[in-house]
This record gives C-alpha cells, structure tokens and sequence, in this order.
C-alpha cells in the first residue's frame, strides 16, 4: 500500500504518478512561482525573545476565598446562559473544596498554576471587573485582551460556521482565552480538567506577548484552531487516529520505536497538525520562529518537551501538512520550511546521518519518510468514527483564504490602508505573520495593527 493511497486529498491540479512513497501529493508548482524569503526570521525569533523578557502585570486574584468565588460566581450569573457559565460553576465548585475558611487570607502563590491559570480565566470572561495594576501599559493590555478574545471567538465560529448540524464533529464546550505569567503558549484540554469536572479548553498566552512576539499570537491561534478540532468530540478521542499511525507507519517498515514514538503523542502531534491545516503556511513557520526561541540556541532540537515531541519532529511534520494545502505554490513553500528545519541539523548523506531523538538515532531519511506517513495519515485516512470522512475532508487552507490574507497584506498593513470589510480573525493572523517576513518589515506597526484589527 503506497502513501498516495491513504486518502490524499484531491487537487484542482493534475496529479503526478506516485512513484515512491514521499512523492508530493500535489503537483509540482508553477516555476513562476517564487519560494517563500525567510530572511527576517531571525530577527522575528529575537522579538519574542525580547518580549519575553518583559515585566507586565497580570490581573489580581482576589485576597479572600470568600471574594473571589463571590466575583466568579457573579460573572457566571451575568453569562448564563453561556458554555463559560458551567465552566465557572465548576471552577467554584472545585474551589470550594480547597476553602479552610470563607475569609481566610491568601496568595496567588499558594495556588498551583493549573488554578492561577483558570481562576484567571474566569475573571477575563468580564475583563471590565478585573483588578489589575496600573502602568504605562494599562491601554495596550486592555487592547490585547480584547483581541485575543475575539481571536478565540471567532476562530471557535469559524470551527461552528465549517461544521454545521449534519457534521460528526459536534462542539459544546467553550475555549476561553486565559493569561500567564509564565514563558510559553499552552494548552489544558478537557482531558487535564478531567478531575476538576471542567468541560473546557484553556489556552494560556504569556502576558508578555500583550506588548510584542508576533509569533507567540499565531502559535497561539494555531493552538486554540488544532485543540478545537481535536477534541470537538469523542470521536476524536486519540485511540483511532493512534492505531492508524501506529500500523501504517509498521506497515511502511518504519522501526518499532520511532512508529510507537509517533502513536504515543499523537493528542499534541493532532493539534499542531490540525492547526497548520486550518491557518495555513503562516502556523508552520510561527512554530519553527517559537520554537526556536524558547531553545538557547535558537535552534530545533530532538529532546521532547514532554508532553509534545521533540521540536524537530514538530518543525518538520508542520511543513509536510503544507505540502497538502491546495494553495498556489504550497509545495514550494513545505520545501522552503523543511530546508529552514533542517539547518539545525546540517547532513551531507542522509542516509548515514543520523538524528538523535531522546536516546535513540534515526537516520535522518528514515524520519523524513515517518514524517510523511503520520501527516497524510492524521490528515487522509477515512475515520469510521467521522462516518467515513478524513479530517482534510472537514475543512482546510485552501486559495481563497489565501487570497483574502493577501488582500489583507496588500490593504491592511500598509501606513495608509484603504477601507475595508471586516476581516476573519484567521486572515489577520495569517497577513501579519506572513507581511513580517518581508524585507524591512516595520514589526512593531505589524503588530499594533494586527491588535487593532482583532478588537
């Protein structure tokens, strides 16, 4: 059984004969068509480094148990009847158990960071009622907030608007947006708030990132879009997609090890996949910039942040969903990803060479080719638990969004934009990343103005 078989997607463009496994499943682009410039990389890797060494205020978390659950049980009144309004009645209920006394003071310290992350995120469903420290940068942290959460809501309508009545993915519980004071973007998901009876995904944004680090917002977006896939419903419980990976890749003679490498994360694996098929080219090489600048270094590693795979296994599987798109020249751009990917890990033979991940060395073309086999598999393989439909099939970047992100590079971003309809929270994201990689782009006006368009 060859990779061009397990379901790939059907191009508006011919299709080449499949002559070995890791042949493109699209055609070949245009030669006209010019690979993508990644020359600003650098310098966008080091404005999230700079912004991550920032000191912002977050919002207070009220002194007293008794304050705090009045507060969120008063926002939670005012949203019903809303999703975020069960979510904070189990946020209170959880907290309740932890009460030794109504009035009893405390820190923020005191609690651990899941709860600081949640608490918060129940204060943010009333941004107007939180208590937060006033600096030079009360208007800009008051603008981002407003965008991220908008970001959230209109990506959770976009996900609504794509899967109507008739789809088998069904999503009833709400995605809130939340931020921390820690370093990096991540995700709880309804599996980590299992024991707190919280049917919810949480999406943690670094407060840092209110006042820069472009890519931190469109990691984040990527976040918010692949988690709301993954776990719309039961039927995207892990296990089926898993034994998928698992087999074929066996089937394809991939080593043992690194095919139940693959299986064993495959709940963070779908989300970073699901997020470059819903956000297109821009989520790809926002999560090589992140990656590498949460790595000293800056660069791709094969140590797993538990519990995500390795960077390098991220970077490149993210580059091979784009190979799938059907966009103009979307092959040009997954070799231009994958080339930047594997400057970390320069090879003259790749055959010979080999990568390390965690204990183990692979062969760099062994990894290449699992890399292949796990992307067309999430993504092509027909589900009986989504009635026999792929999850390409659902919805993905294709050229329309592509043109709409380049109308709104042409349009939005320039000092004197024309007026304009109101945009889709996924092109904004899509047309900042994308125009900061021009030469001599101006990151800081790219940036207040992907914030002003999110309000």
């Amino acid at each position: 059984m060859s990779l061009a078989s397990i379901g790939s997607p059907t191009s508006v463009e011919s299709q080449p004969p499949a002559v070995e496994l890791l042949v493109s499943p699209r055609s070949l682009p245009n030669p006209a068509d010019l690979a993508p410039d990644f020359s600003n990389l650098p310098t966008l890797i080091d404005e999230v480094k700079k912004a991550q060494e920032l000191v912002v205020a977050n919002i207070a978390i009220p002194k007293t148990w008794n304050l705090l659950t009045i507060n969120l049980n008063n926002i939670g009144r005012s949203l019903s009847p809303e999703p975020q309004s069960a979510f904070i009645h189990s946020l209170v209920q959880h907290l309740k158990l932890w009460q030794i006394g109504l009035d009893q003071p405390f820190e923020p310290a005191d609690l651990e960071q899941l709860e600081v992350d949640l608490v918060r995120a129940g204060l943010l469903q009333k941004p107007k009622l939180c208590v937060r420290k006033q600096d030079e940068n009360s208007a800009d942290f008051d603008k981002a907030t407003s965008a991220a959460q908008n970001l959230v809501a209109g990506l959770c309508k976009k996900f609504v608007r794509e899967n109507g009545e008739n789809s088998p993915l069904q999503k009833t519980t709400p995605t809130l947006h939340t931020w921390t004071n820690q370093k990096t973007v991540y995700t709880y998901n309804e599996q980590d708030l299992k024991e707190w009876k919280i049917q919810a995904t949480v999406v943690a944004l670094p407060i840092c990132h209110t006042l820069g680090g472009l890519f931190a917002w469109t990691l984040y977006a990527h976040r918010v879009s692949g988690h709301n896939y993954l776990h719309a419903a039961t039927c995207l419980a892990p296990g089926e997609v898993s034994k998928a990976i698992f087999q074929t890749l066996k089937k394809h003679s991939i080593r043992l090890s690194l095919a139940l490498y693959w299986a064993r994360h495959i709940d963070k694996t779908g989300a970073d996949l699901l997020g470059v098929l819903h956000l297109g080219p821009s989520a790809a090489i926002a999560l090589i910039g992140y990656l590498r600048a949460l790595t000293e270094g800056a660069a791709l590693t094969g140590i797993a942040r538990e519990p995500h795979l390795p960077d390098l296994l991220r970077a490149l599987l993210a580059a091979e969903v784009v190979r799938h798109l059907h966009f103009s020249n979307s092959c040009g751009w997954a070799d231009a990803l994958k080339q930047e990917v594997l400057k970390d890990y320069p090879c003259k033979n790749t055959v010979t060479c080999r990568i390390k991940l965690g204990t183990t060395k692979y062969a760099q073309d062994e990894i290449m080719k699992s890399v292949a086999i796990v992307a067309s598999t999430i993504l092509n393989t027909q589900l009986e638990s989504l009635s026999n439909r792929s999850l390409f099939e659902l919805g993905a970047w294709n050229e329309y969004d592509m043109i709409e992100t380049k109308k709104l590079m042409a349009e939005l971003f320039l000092p004197t934009p024309s007026p304009h309809q109101p945009c889709q929270p996924h092109h904004i994201i899509s047309a900042a990343t994308l125009i900061a990689l021009e030469p001599e782009a101006n990151f800081s006006f790219i940036f207040k103005r992907m914030i002003h368009l999110l309000q």
